[in-house]
């Protein structure tokens, strides 16, 4: 039984790159690319959550920032 490598962690760069893909094939297959919506939606909202996660945790460091040179 063959293993696979573990892919890492999902990251904005790597949401964006299969994003960029995905948008190719689409184009690709024209109507058919439609059956591709549903995984398109998930990637967007999948990196629409990260980014609102990164956001957060900029400003909770901001905030320790702040805090700790009054």
């Amino acid at each position: 039984m063959s293993k696979t490598k573990p892919l890492g962690p999902i990251t904005v760069e790597r949401l964006e790159k299969y994003l960029n893909w995905l948008a190719h094939e689409i184009d690709l297959r024209g109507e058919e690319g439609v059956v591709f919506f549903p995984l398109w939606e998930r990637l967007e909202q999948e990196l629409s959550a990260l980014q609102i996660r990164q956001d957060t945790m900029a400003r909770v460091r901001a905030r320790l920032n702040c805090r700790n040179s009054i």
